[in-house]
């Protein structure tokens, strides 16, 4: 009784393991070089802030092998002092199927002459008939 016990909360306990999601994002400082990993997406970045504009270029990858995505979108919200909404692109990929890698360019106005200390990326894409979005913060 105590053996059957203990195999079901082995098995209990290895598939809730495979149904966490993976997610990784560096702590490097701003301006130098970033990266997230996920298991729907692998999005590298650098950004530079030139002229009262941030300029964000990167490199965006589909690591499933199993899914093509239907549509893709970055979007970049840029934030400065205490939160306070600076600028905003978007960034849309193929429509016929994404799998990348791709690379991406965004060029942000910023308004009132503030200095970006963050930035809220989310990525929206389509498989099939199911939408996903998944938000995540980094530093410049």
């Amino acid at each position: 009784m105590v053996r059957k016990f203990l195999s079901l909360v082995l098995l209990a306990l290895s598939l809730s393991a495979c149904a966490t999601s993976y997610k990784q994002l560096d702590n490097n400082p701003a301006f130098t070089s970033h990266q997230y990993k996920s298991a729907d997406m692998d999005i590298s970045w650098k950004s530079v802030e030139l002229n009262n504009t941030l300029l964000i270029e990167g490199t965006i990858t589909n690591p499933s092998e199993n899914y093509v995505y239907k549509s893709l979108e970055l979007e970049a919200i840029v934030l400065g002092n205490q939160g306070k909404f600076i600028g905003k692109q978007i960034s849309h990929f193929l429509p016929t199927g994404f799998k990348g890698p791709e690379s991406f360019k965004m060029n942000i106005p910023l308004e009132n002459d503030m200095l970006p200390e963050s930035i809220k990326f989310n990525y929206r894409y389509s498989i099939d008939e199911d939408q996903h979005s998944v938000n995540f913060d980094s530093k410049p």
